[in-house]
């Protein structure tokens, strides 16, 4: 290879976070702590003054609260490799899904349960999963958090951080948001829960979802629609991940269709894990399990469509991705 392909095979690799000047980074940082004065980091746009205290619905103040991190080898083949993401498990979410298997800290945490860390903190997080041997920084529930990920990204940064960021989200995110965090993020992790409204407001009380989630998927691919690999893992694109419910499978069908349509033919996660924890006993229709055949049509399915890699669980999977965050590795059984 001559020196010049060379030179940019390597640009290529370098995380995004690591390309923008500090003149950059700085403005961004800035625009992310004027948008807390009236929240509108994700669509329900509460409009709260964070900076002064004050708590929207994801109950997050200026700066953030993690419950958890570690290497973890719970994601995808292409993101946790041999050694395993660097997980960052952060505290409450912008959706309230009833069936949350993360609901102890996405829905359940209350003022004082977690400790709010400074942005030096956050950044000695990042910076201890890379010495742990961590093949990325996975941000899992992310978007009322980006201001403080961001601050704590460029401290972390300047001691010495360069493994690529994956940003693990729901997907409800606003376009504020997305600009924000655009050539900062390297891999989009990206959740496909409802292709109907009736259904995301009935399990997790949010409007509009499925138009504003596809808009978001639409501006992720555009930004990292191209898959690029290092050493067999993903060091920049988007992965979709599609969770299967319990008689709404045609959900994930529909979801799919949609995809192939707008061709976005990125790697597909189905997920047969659902498990029905905390309120799902209360709706009948989704107190059940994924049956292994409902999985493999729905692979089947996105296979006919045109899909070429595809992930998808083993009807076990509801048995152990199941974490306790009462535990100190809520892990330990996964």
């Amino acid at each position: 290879m001559n020196r010049r392909l060379l030179k940019i095979r390597k640009q290529l690799a370098k995380p995004a976070f690591l390309k923008i000047s500090d003149e950059d980074f700085l403005k961004r940082i800035e625009k992310a702590d004027e948008i807390l004065n009236s929240c509108s980091l994700c669509p329900r746009k509460c409009g709260v003054n964070r900076n002064e205290g004050q708590i929207g619905f994801c109950r997050q103040g200026r700066n953030t609260s993690v419950s958890y991190y570690s290497v973890h080898k719970g994601e995808e083949p292409v993101i946790c490799g041999g050694n395993g993401a660097g997980a960052v498990f952060f505290v409450g979410c912008t959706l309230s899904c009833v069936f949350c298997q993360n609901y102890q800290i996405s829905q359940q945490s209350k003022k004082g349960d977690f400790k709010i860390l400074t942005d030096t903190e956050l950044a000695d997080i990042f910076l201890n999963l890379q010495k742990m041997g961590a093949c990325n920084i996975d941000l899992v529930s992310p978007v009322p958090h980006i201001p403080a990920i961001l601050r704590g990204l460029f401290e972390a940064r300047k001691l010495g951080l360069n493994i690529p960021i994956v940003f693990n989200t729901n997907s409800y995110i606003s376009e504020t948001a997305l600009d924000l965090i655009s050539d900062i993020v390297d891999i989009y992790l990206l959740d496909m829960k409802y292709f109907s409204e009736e259904n995301s407001l009935k399990y997790s009380k949010v409007k509009s979802y499925p138009e504003t989630v596809q808009n978001a998927v639409k501006s992720m691919f555009k930004s990292r629609g191209d898959l690029i690999y290092k050493d067999d893992l993903l060091a920049k694109g988007c992965i979709a991940r599609i969770l299967l419910l319990p008689n709404k499978a045609e959900e994930a069908e529909k979801t799919l269709s949609f995809l192939a349509e707008n061709e976005i033919f990125i790697p597909i996660s189905i997920m047969g894990q659902y498990n029905p924890v905390f309120n799902a006993s209360k709706y009948p229709e989704i107190c059940d399990f994924i049956s292994q055949d409902r999985i493999e049509s729905v692979v089947k399915f996105a296979e006919k469509l045109g899909f070429l890699d595809i992930w998808y669980q083993n009807v076990e999977a509801n048995k152990i991705y199941l974490p306790d965050f009462t535990k100190a590795n809520p892990f330990e059984n996964v």
